[in-house]
């Protein structure tokens, strides 16, 4: 594809450039880039500069210009909604920051080549574009806040389901009816958690630690309804895999391509998918894996070359871009996606990335709740849903500590300058109304620099550190339907401080 610059460009639409070379296309002296597989493509870029009313223009006199399916793409250092909005609706067909990760400018190629090699720009109007991203941010938001509802319901029903499950006086057909309810109050927790993936996706492209079990655990649920009817899913997740370095909604998306691929080389016959997870040490450097193994009709020597390209597929006329989307976001992870197969064999496509520095000095969580270690701590628990509350500190009481319990943050601070210097941990939920949270931390901490904090919360994990910048340090624990994990957790955190 040939990538022509309508205007003069300066030195960052010149390095913006180099950045297209580095991903395949050659320059020539005429000022287009040349792909040698497909020299027939254009794609027209325009680097306008200047305030933002004259770039305007020069994107509409460009548009005038071209051919009424040319595609064109403006680049620039803008980045206000309403002034991406003004090139938009002045006649690009899509807008890149000129100092945008090569990985970013990788992806919107691609896209933008695919569109070219389809027929040219599409002729959806400027106002439905708009009007679907803004249906989009509302559905986003209102599935955040039903998310948070749903989650403080679901750990008050699998909270008192495993409280039940410990009482050894029961028969075994309320032990197996609990069981039950504690099951399918997991599931339901399992699609909250994608309700608020889908909610904080806005956040999702910066960078957090992130473990690949603890993804594939939230994304069960979502897979199952997803793929082709039949189709099944068997997991295996090492126990010994570290924490990696990642955007959440890329890996989640890696997955899911993944996925779909393996269940529809099966044909929509049903059949088994693998997916497992883990821990390579004896390779330089050390790589955390994910392997998804299908048993389909496997793949040829041949196309085996091409799998990966977006214009192959060997599904009859479709193109390949989920797994040539899905290399894309492997490899602007510093990690790999390869495929091993033979013809009837099945395939086996397996993604590698480094675990986060220092992985080695990473601890394991306890996998479960004892009830039988008795630590003996002090807590106090702020949290304004009454059944969470009244669940929380029943699981807590039963493993041995003394609880405290409020609604509100200012009878918390109230609390803490009564038995302070008798309390180890302050847990408290984000929501609350009245005194400011980060307020409330940074008081606490001032007045007993020893004290554990752990912010118990729903929130996307980006959202709980920008509200409470500046009153490090605490502990984040996410707030789940599972009362067990929870407990599991307080338990760990008392482990370390005790040995610290």
């Amino acid at each position: 594809m040939k990538i022509q610059w309508p205007i003069p460009i300066d030195e960052a639409g010149r390095a913006l450039r180099k950045r297209a070379e580095s991903l395949g296309y050659v320059s020539v002296p005429d000022g287009v880039l040349v792909s040698p597989e497909e020299p027939g493509l254009v794609l027209h870029v325009i680097c306008p500069r200047g305030p933002l009313d004259q770039a305007g223009e020069a994107v509409r006199a460009v548009r005038q210009m071209l051919a009424v399916d040319a595609v064109l793409l403006a680049a620039g250092e803008w980045v206000e909604p309403a002034e991406i909005g003004t090139l938009l609706a002045a006649g690009a067909d899509d807008y890149i920051a000129l100092n945008c990760e090569t990985r970013e400018l990788a992806v919107r190629l691609l896209a933008l080549r695919l569109r070219v090699e389809g027929g040219g720009r599409a002729q959806t109007p400027l106002e439905e574009r708009l009007r679907s991203a803004q249906r989009l941010e509302t559905l986003g938001s209102l599935a955040g806040v039903l998310a948070h509802d749903y989650n403080n319901l679901l750990a008050a029903i699998q909270g008192n389901a495993q409280l039940a499950l410990m009482d050894r006086s029961i028969t075994e057909a309320v032990k197996y009816s609990l069981a039950q309810i504690d099951t399918a109050a997991q599931r339901a927790g399992d699609m909250t958690k994608q309700m608020l993936a889908y909610a904080s996706n806005r956040d999702a492209g910066k960078t957090r630690t992130l473990n690949l079990n603890q993804i594939l655990r939230e994304m069960t649920e979502l897979l199952r309804v997803s793929v082709p009817h039949g189709c099944t899913f068997k997991y295996s997740l090492a126990r010994n895999a570290p924490p990696v370095a990642g955007r959440a909604a890329e890996l989640r998306q890696l997955i899911l391509n993944l996925a779909w691929n393996a269940c529809e080389s099966q044909g929509g016959m049903g059949g088994e998918v693998k997916i497992r997870t883990g821990f390579d040490e004896s390779a330089q450097p050390a790589l955390v894996t994910l392997e998804v193994e299908d048993d389909g009709p496997g793949i040829s020597a041949e196309d085996r070359l091409r799998i990966f390209d977006p214009q192959f597929s060997t599904k009859g006329g479709q193109r390949g871009l989920g797994l040539a989307a899905a290399r894309v976001i492997a490899e602007s992870h510093g990690g790999s996606l390869d495929v091993v197969s033979t013809p009837g064999s099945g395939a086996c496509f397996r993604f590698t990335m480094p675990p986060i520095p220092g992985w080695h000095m990473q601890t394991h969580s306890s996998a479960g709740l004892d009830a039988e270690e008795q630590l003996n701590a002090t807590l106090l628990l702020i949290d304004d849903e009454p059944a969470v509350r009244e669940v929380a500190e029943k699981m807590l009481r039963r493993v041995g500590h003394t609880v405290f319990v409020t609604d509100s943050y200012a009878e918390g601070w109230s609390l803490c300058e009564q038995i302070g210097a008798a309390l180890d941990v302050v847990i408290l939920d984000l929501s609350l109304p009245g005194l400011d949270p980060k307020e409330l931390v940074r008081r606490i901490r001032s007045a007993f620099p020893r004290m554990q904090i752990v912010v118990w919360s729903g929130a996307e994990e980006s959202a709980v550190h920008a509200k409470l910048a500046g009153a490090e340090p605490y502990h984040l624990l996410p707030k789940q339907p599972r009362m067990n994990d929870f407990v599991a957790s307080i338990q760990d955190l008392l482990r370390a401080a005790k040995k610290a």
